[in-house]
């Protein structure tokens, strides 16, 4: 069974791609400003999780924004 092709129009991808990167900069706050304000040992893995997870997400909201 294939799942059908989603198709966004440019309001629609413009608006995915603000909350996208919005969510990239929550996960930039959660993983890598949460290390210097939590309790636990410092957790190099993590803030380099939460690096990556925000140049992924970076990068896809460009892709959604860019004028075509």
């Amino acid at each position: 069974m294939r799942l059908p092709k989603i198709r966004f129009d440019r309001n629609q991808r413009k608006k995915l791609g603000k909350a996208l990167f919005n969510t990239a900069n929550l996960v930039l706050a959660i993983f890598v400003l949460g290390q210097y304000i939590s309790k636990e040992s410092f957790n190099l893995a993590t803030i380099i999780l939460g690096i990556i997870l925000w140049i992924v997400l970076f990068i896809v909201s460009t892709f959604l924004n860019k004028e075509k």
